[in-house]
């Protein structure tokens, strides 16, 4: 909410951050392109991922989804 984020330290997700270049397409969506991107963005792209997952299911509380994912239950 105060548009910060707190992670661990980590030298390496601070570089993924400063090679990462964002774009915007033709809807004015924002996303991350490697092409035009300094160096490795694998490690943001990553969390960006990761984040809108808890978002759906934790804060949204959506289903799971089944496909491509294995369920341990």
């Amino acid at each position: 909410m105060k548009k910060e984020f707190l992670y661990e330290e980590n030298k390496l997700l601070e570089i993924n951050f400063q090679n990462a270049r964002c774009q915007y397409d033709t809807n004015k969506n924002i996303f991350i392109t490697k092409k035009m991107s300094k160096g490795k963005v694998d490690m943001v792209v990553a969390l960006i991922n990761a984040i809108y997952m808890l978002n759906e299911y934790e804060v949204l509380d959506s289903e799971p989804l089944t496909w491509g994912i294995i369920s341990l239950n």
